[in-house]
C-alpha cells in the first residue's frame, strides 16, 4: 500500500468513527447500533391531534424525546396532545456508539368553532384542569336574580356541564388566581351577600377529583375591576378596582393589598399605587416585580404604567413618554417575558384602541407594536404554545358585542381567523390540558341584552 492510499484509509475510518460518535443522520455505522425507521402516520397534524410514531431499530437501547422516554426496537408510540409543530428525536445508544433521526410534524389549528355544550353565564371566572375539562365559577346566571354560587365542570368531549361545588355566596366578576398547587384564589368581586370569612375562597381539586371550597379570610377592601396577582414567594398581590369606603374620587382605589397564603387573609400595604386603577392589568415579571397597566381613572392624564417590587412593597412610575393610558385591555406574557398590551380603550371609556404596546423586559421600556386588525376592548386573550395570542370577541368601536377574533404574532401582527357564531363580553376563553392542549374553550359572555348561551371549542 503507497503511503498515499494508507493516509487516505487513516483518514477515512477517522471520518467514520466520528459520524457513528455523533449520530451523523447515522443510520450504517458498522458494527453499531442502527435506525431503520422513524416515521409518523401522517403528514400534518391538528392542534390537540396525536401522532403515531412507527420505531425500528437495532443494536442498542433507544428512547425519543422530548415527552416520551424509552422505546422498543420494534414499535408504535403515541405522542401526547400536539399544541403547536413540534420536533421529536430518536436515539439509539449501544456498544458501537450512538445514532439519532429527528422527525417534525407540522401542527395548525383547524380554524373552525365547534358546538359542545351550552350554559348562560356572564361575568363568571373560568380555569382549565388536566384532564381536559374546566371549571365554571360564579357569575351572572340566566336562572338567578343574584350572582351565582355555583361551580360547575365543564367537559367538551363528553358535551357535559356537570355541577360540582359552591361558593359560600353569590360572586360575579370575581378574580381566580392559580396558586400553582391544584388551588384557586377567588378574590372580590360582586357578592350576593357577606359571609364571615368568606371575602376570599379558596378552590381546592382533590386527589379524587372532587372539589372542595373553604373561606381564604376577608380582603380589606372588597373590589370590582382588581387584580389578583401571585407573586414568586406565592403571596397573591390585590390591587385597585372599584371599592367603597375609601372615599376615593368616583370609587376608583389607589390602595393595594396582599393575600398570604400561610396565615389566610389579607393586609393592606402601608404604600399605594402612583394613581387609582380600575379595569386595568397586572403582570408578574420575570425578577419577580409586577408590571401594572393601565385601567380607568378620574385623573386626567394618568400614568399608564407603575411597577410594584414586592421585597419593598412599593410602586414606581413607569416612564413612557407619548403613551396614553388604557383600559380594559388584554395582558399577555411572552415566552420571554416580554408583556404585550393588546386593544382596550380610553381611560374615560369613549374610544376603543386597535394599537398594541410591547413591554421590553430587558430595556423596561414600552414600545408600540402593530396593530390589531380593528379596535377591541373586553376580549378574551389566550397565548398559545406557539407564542402568538389569540383574541375573541369583546367590544369593538360600534359598542356592540363583535363575533370576530384574531390570531396575533409580536413580529408578524394580526390576522383574522374563523368569526364565532355570535358575539361575546364579559365571556372566558380557556386554553385547555391534557387530551385537549391547546384547543380554546368559550364560554358564556353576552351578546347584546341577553347571554350567548353556546360553549364553543376553537380548535
Amino acid at each position: 500500500m503507497t503511503p498515499f492510499a494508507a493516509l487516505r484509509r487513516l483518514l477515512l475510518l477517522v471520518a467514520a468513527a466520528a459520524l457513528a460518535g455523533c449520530g451523523g443522520g447515522g443510520d450504517d455505522a458498522a458494527g453499531g447500533p442502527t435506525i431503520a425507521e422513524f416515521s409518523a402516520d401522517r403528514p400534518s397534524y391538528f392542534v390537540g391531534d396525536s401522532a403515531r410514531l412507527r420505531i425500528r431499530y437495532a443494536g442498542g437501547v433507544g428512547r425519543i424525546d422530548p415527552d416520551i422516554g424509552s422505546v422498543g426496537a420494534d414499535s408504535t408510540v403515541g405522542t401526547p396532545a400536539l399544541e403547536r409543530s413540534a420536533s421529536f428525536r430518536l436515539t439509539v445508544s449501544g456498544a458501537g456508539g450512538t445514532v439519532s433521526r429527528e422527525i417534525t410534524l407540522p401542527v395548525a389549528y383547524r380554524d373552525r368553532h365547534r358546538p359542545v355544550a351550552a350554559l348562560q353565564v356572564a361575568e363568571h371566572a373560568s380555569v382549565a384542569l388536566d384532564d381536559g375539562t374546566a371549571l365554571v365559577i360564579g357569575g351572572s346566571r340566566a336562572e338567578l336574580r343574584t350572582p351565582s354560587p355555583w361551580i360547575e365542570r365543564l367537559d367538551p368531549r363528553a358535551g357535559t356541564v356537570t355541577r360540582v361545588g359552591e361558593l359560600a355566596a353569590g360572586r360575579s366578576r370575581g378574580a381566580a388566581t392559580a396558586l400553582g398547587d391544584g388551588r384557586w384564589l377567588l378574590t372580590g368581586g360582586l357578592l350576593g351577600q357577606g359571609v364571615p370569612g368568606h371575602g376570599a375562597e379558596i378552590i381546592a381539586l382533590q386527589r379524587d377529583g372532587t372539589l372542595r371550597v373553604a373561606g381564604a379570610g376577608d380582603m380589606v377592601r372588597q373590589r370590582i375591576g382588581h387584580t389578583a396577582t401571585r407573586l414568586a414567594d406565592g403571596r397573591v398581590l390585590v390591587t385597585g378596582g372599584s371599592v367603597t369606603g375609601e372615599g376615593a374620587p368616583g370609587g376608583i382605589s389607589r390602595s393595594a393589598e396582599i393575600w398570604n397564603p400561610a396565615g389566610g387573609g389579607s393586609r393592606l400595604l402601608a404604600s399605594t399605587m402612583v394613581t387609582a386603577r380600575s379595569d386595568h392589568s397586572a403582570t408578574l415579571l420575570p425578577d419577580g416585580r409586577v408590571l401594572i397597566v393601565g385601567g380607568y381613572s378620574v385623573e386626567g392624564d394618568p400614568p399608564l404604567a407603575e411597577v410594584f417590587d414586592p421585597a419593598s412593597e412599593t410602586f414606581t412610575v413607569l416612564p413612557t413618554p407619548g403613551l396614553a393610558s388604557r383600559a380594559a385591555h388584554a395582558a399577555v406574557t411572552l415566552p420571554g417575558g416580554d408583556v404585550l398590551i393588546l386593544g382596550g380603550e380610553n381611560t374615560a371609556g369613549t374610544a376603543a384602541f386597535a394599537s398594541v404596546l410591547r413591554f421590553d423586559v430587558r430595556t423596561r421600556t414600552m414600545q408600540p407594536a402593530p396593530d390589531l386588525l380593528a379596535p377591541r376592548r373586553h376580549a378574551a386573550a389566550v397565548l398559545t404554545a406557539d407564542g402568538s395570542v389569540l383574541l375573541f370577541g369583546g367590544v369593538g368601536s360600534d359598542e356592540a358585542p363583535t363575533p370576530t377574533a384574531e390570531r396575533y404574532a409580536p413580529t408578524l401582527g394580526a390576522r383574522a381567523i374563523a368569526p364565532m357564531a355570535a358575539g361575546r363580553v364579559e365571556h372566558g376563553a380557556v386554553l385547555l390540558r391534557g387530551p385537549l392542549a391547546g384547543k380554546v374553550l368559550l364560554v358564556g359572555g353576552w351578546n347584546g341584552g341577553w347571554y350567548n348561551a353556546e360553549v364553543a371549542l376553537y380548535e
